[in-house]
């Protein structure tokens, strides 16, 4: 009777031992896939705001091209110049420094949501440079027709209210044909050599994704003669693994040569 009892006690305890080791291990999976997930979280949100910060920068950098041709270009005239166009157009989309609110810009206000920021987004006249458009000679033909005639597709505006990020802030291409390379400043027709990128140039923009840029001119009273013109390259996205949204904002200031010389 006492070796019975021995028995059942030894096999007691071996079950106790076994359920204590498999809570232990549970725990020990449990918070190893969570560091795992956290770690591939942190890496995913990093590389977005890399994404998000190169597409950021390309903008700027597209701005002071254009504005540094422009400049460049006053020496001559101006008549039909591509960079006075596209400067121009730029300029027209400026808003009163009364008629934008910062706070509208600030998710914190918009309950953490992209979507809410860009339900009015057409009120701030948005609009994203196309730097696959911008030709550096005069002589260019872009698809066939003028340079200047192609303000239209260097700075695109048809912003609507689903400009969400599916991923990360973007700009997404699609195919705009075939485009013509010029040598010297002249037109030497229509390529046949070249990758495919080349050959179907994906040259116009489809739909920018959680990417926009909003002018804001200096003078009240009369935004054309404003000092400068301050640029608000905003993003906003809904990043993994995060219940806030990301946004990154970069202001860029760009002085009138107008003014300036006067």
């Amino acid at each position: 009777m006492r070796k019975v009892n021995q028995k059942q006690t030894l096999h007691g305890d071996t079950i106790i031992e076994v359920m204590m080791s498999l809570a232990v291990f549970s725990v020990i999976a449990i918070m190893t896939v969570n560091l795992i997930n956290s770690g591939v979280n942190n890496a995913q949100r990093t590389l977005e705001y890399t994404m998000a910060r190169n597409e950021i920068d390309a903008q700027a950098e597209a701005l002071r091209y254009l504005h540094q041709g422009y400049v460049s270009e006053r020496q001559y005239s101006t008549t039909g110049s591509k960079f006075a166009n596209i400067w121009d157009s730029i300029k027209n989309r400026a808003l009163a420094p009364s008629a934008i609110s910062t706070d509208y810009f600030d998710v914190n206000n918009n309950d953490n949501n992209c979507h809410k920021i860009y339900q009015n987004i057409s009120a701030y006249k948005p609009f994203i440079v196309n730097s696959r458009a911008v030709l550096p000679d005069t002589d260019s033909n872009y698809d066939n027709s003028l340079y200047a005639s192609s303000v239209s597709d260097v700075l695109y505006t048809s912003f609507d209210t689903n400009q969400e990020a599916s991923i990360y802030p973007r700009i997404i291409y699609q195919v705009g044909g075939t485009t013509s390379r010029s040598s010297g400043g002249k037109s030497s027709g229509t390529s046949s050599e070249g990758s495919l990128v080349e050959k179907r140039v994906f040259n116009r923009i489809r739909n920018p994704q959680g990417i926009y840029i909003v002018a804001v001119g200096e003078n009240e009273v009369n935004l054309s003669k404003s000092k400068y013109y301050d640029f608000y390259i905003h993003t906003c996205w809904h990043s993994v693994g995060s219940k806030s949204a990301s946004t990154i904002t970069t202001i860029m200031r760009l002085y009138n040569p107008e003014v300036a010389d006067q």
